[in-house]
């Protein structure tokens, strides 16, 4: 047994094997019994507990997967009762009894003639109506059964002397019987029920072979190379070396009489499992019978058992390498194949991938995904609250940017960022989606949406700075749908909604809409440094001026974003700005359905979120999270236990969190709390302009005029005027409007 290994409960593994569960769990549980087979902690006891307990999701196959289970339970319940019978205390107790012979032939023949119902075709009482008639014996069927037990005895009888030439005493009938027969039965009716659970699985994924990995395998890999079977020491190595066959063959999905090809003895010719299966049950009884009763057997235990391993070492062979084969090819980092449904118009923030392939913890080579319709419209019944998490570059902020876009298109919404990101991306957004010029490969969201058949778009776009001084501006890349706010204290200053509503109102006529709609941002001005926070000061500010205005508008649609939050929402908050904001962003969940309005907030720090945000979330996507050592402090972990989700479910997240594949595509995790559904998802990127690597926004917008020289230059060269200045208690609005 492989160190520090120890094998689970059965509850335990029957709690994940079991169909409700789930198709991850199942693929979990099966993994962990392959493992245990191969480990040698899991034999023959240990799997039929496990078979007898699980259940197939596809109806067709399970008459014969009942079959087969039943004959494995049975089948090793015989080879137990022999076992028993053939104890060495048990047998020296008989032999001390007058005519001990004649008193173990009757032993013998009760065994056998237990099993006899297995050639009279019996019909099961639950098949019959009147099942309480089937539970009497009459005297007819005892004399057949007597009958069919005493030919099945003479028949062993003959088999042992002209075929192996062996007297056949009791003993000897009773290990033949017990041991050859039954465990052969045993051998093949488990590979019957387990090949067929796979396969349960392999189609409810749709895969071609069941799914493995080399962190399933890794260390071990060496000791199968070599054949050095470790384990538990009472099971024998023959047994051990046939377990792992049965799972080779049953990945490999083989019939157990399908022929395989072999060398032996220099020639060609085919065995099958069965055969195989057969030959093991000899061995074992020729090597008990060596042992414990005859010692002149060693020769017939010998010859066969070289032949039985020369034969195992050939089919286990070619099996083995497949197996192993595809254990390295999962490592391999290829290229994944992502297909997108197109779509006629811009309608779904993001598209979700169709079937559960991804569940085993690896992804197929090829993914589709067709769009989904996520409401985005508040509901005074369910939790408004969406939170996003992961890496930087892990697809966040587009995924806040679909939300905006889809918001505005299909509901008229007002999107109102109080707290944006250092890089200030959604400034862009007046701006449609364009190719840029002599970097056709700067912007490759735009080849994405021409592909999907979206149609490039600008949005309504209002930019608020909030400054103390006009030289808090100097170097920033200011436009027309800039609007300067001058303030006397950041943390303390209220803004009028209704104003921001009217101007941004003015700038949604411009672009078609009868309504205020479109996006609300504030300016991240980078003003952070060693006990201070004005852009976190601001946020609160106007944080604080929505909530208290909200109270008496709730019938403007709107909604809050908030990008980079985990200095806003920290759990242990180390600074003012970080308290007065905790308490703002939990008092704005607490309101979203009485203030009929929605929240998605995004984060790179799970675990500094409060308690309170993560509880309150409706919706989590996230991707790329760090998993530590130390569970409390895990990013993934933190997300995972506030999720409740089954425990093969999250490994297959942790698996794919670390595939190479996963973390290089665009696909992020989505978990809905009401249908407690997880599914993979790939943001849609927005119909307007979003951040371009390598390139500043004055350069996008220069960009953009250069290659669009019919547009009024929206660059403001000229010093900004104030539009708003709450700096005296007397607020006074410039006369002049942009």
């Amino acid at each position: 047994m492989a160190e520090g290994e120890e094998a689970p409960s059965v509850g335990e593994v029957m709690e994940q094997i079991s169909s409700t569960a789930g198709a991850s769990a199942k693929h979990d549980a099966i993994l962990y019994q392959m493992r245990g087979l191969f480990i040698g902690y899991a034999g023959l006891e240990y799997l039929n507990r496990v078979i007898q307990q699980a259940d197939l999701d596809f109806k067709d196959a399970i008459p014969v997967f009942h079959e087969r289970a039943e004959a494995f339970y049975t089948s090793l319940g015989r080879y137990n009762s022999a076992l028993l019978i053939l104890d060495q205390k048990n047998i020296k107790r008989i032999r001390m009894m007058p005519r001990p012979r004649r008193y173990l032939e009757r032993i013998v023949l009760d065994m056998i003639q237990s099993a006899s119902d297995d050639e009279t075709g019996r019909p099961s009482p639950v098949m019959n109506k009147d099942w309480r008639r089937l539970l009497k014996t009459t005297t007819k069927q005892e004399e057949s059964w007597e009958i069919a037990a005493e030919k099945e005895y003479e028949r062993i009888q003959d088999v042992l002397y002209y075929e192996y030439k062996i007297e056949p005493d009791p003993i000897v009938v009773a290990a033949w019987f017990g041991f050859n027969l039954n465990l052969a039965r045993a051998y093949k009716a488990a590979y019957d029920s387990f090949r067929i659970l796979m396969q349960d699985v392999n189609r409810m994924f749709g895969y071609e072979h069941f799914r493995i990995s080399r962190s399933d395998y890794g260390k071990h890999l060496e000791d199968l190379k070599y054949e050095n079977i470790r384990g538990d020491q009472s099971t024998s190595i023959d047994e051990k070396a046939i377990l792992q066959l049965i799972v080779y063959a049953a990945w490999n999905n083989l019939e157990i009489n399908e022929p395989i090809a072999i060398t032996f003895e220099g020639k060609e010719t085919t065995v099958t499992l069965q055969e195989v299966f057969e030959l093991a049950g000899i061995v074992d009884c020729f090597g008990w019978l060596k042992e414990f009763h005859k010692v002149k057997i060693e020769r017939q235990w010998e010859k066969h058992h070289n032949v039985f391993k020369a034969i195992l070492t050939e089919v286990r062979g070619p099996l083995r390498e497949r197996f192993q084969r595809q254990i390295e090819l999962a490592q391999q980092v290829k290229a994944l194949k992502v297909t997108l449904t197109p779509l006629e118009k811009y309608s779904c923030a993001f598209q979700i991938v169709k079937g559960y392939s991804w569940m085993s913890g690896m992804l197929p080579s090829e993914i589709s995904l067709e769009p989904y319709d996520f409401d985005l419209k508040p509901s005074n019944e369910s939790s408004n609250v969406s939170f996003l998490s992961g890496l930087h570059g892990s697809g966040k902020t587009t995924l806040l940017s679909a939300m905006a876009a889809l918001s505005v298109l299909k509901y008229k919404q007002v999107v109102l960022n109080v707290l944006a990101e250092n890089t200030n991306a959604m400034t862009l957004a007046f701006l449609p989606q364009f190719e840029i010029p002599d970097k056709k490969r700067a912007n490759p969201t735009f080849q994405v949406i021409k592909e999907l058949g979206i149609k490039p778009e600008g949005f309504p776009v209002l930019i608020l700075d909030i400054v103390k001084s006009l030289d808090e501006l100097n170097g920033q890349s200011l436009t027309t749908y800039d609007r300067v706010i001058r303030v006397e204290d950041y943390e303390n200053f209220s803004l009028d909604i209704d104003l921001v509503v009217d101007e941004l109102g003015m700038i949604s006529r411009k672009f078609g809409y009868s309504t205020p709609c479109g996006i609300v941002t504030v300016r991240n001005l980078g003003r952070k440094g060693t006990g201070y926070d004005y852009e976190l000061q601001n946020a609160v500010s106007v944080l604080n001026s929505f909530l208290k205005w909200r109270v008496s508008h709730k019938s403007l649609p709107f909604r809050l974003q908030i990008d980079e939050a985990a200095e806003a929402g920290t759990s242990q908050a180390y600074t003012v700005e970080n308290i007065s904001m905790k308490q703002r962003l939990e008092e704005a969940i607490r309101t979203t359905r009485r203030g009929n309005f929605a929240m998605d907030i995004a984060t790179q720090l799970t675990g500094e979120i409060s308690p309170t945000v993560r509880n309150e979330t409706a919706n989590n996507f996230w991707k790329n999270l760090r998993e530590t050592g130390e569970r409390r402090r895990s990013p993934l972990d933190v997300l995972l236990d506030s999720l409740s989700l089954e425990e093969g479910l999250i490994n297959s997240i942790k698996m794919l969190n670390k595939d190479p594949q996963f973390r290089g595509s665009h696909l992020m995790f989505w978990h809905e709390m009401e249908e407690m559904e997880l599914n993979l998802i790939q943001p849609m990127p927005p119909p307007f302009m979003v951040q371009v690597s390598e390139m500043n926004i004055l350069d996008v917008y220069k960009a953009y005029l250069k290659s669009h020289p019919e547009v009024e230059n929206f660059i403001l060269k000229d010093k900004p005027g104030i539009w708003l200045d709450l700096s005296s208690k007397n607020v006074t609005r410039t006369k002049k409007r942009r």
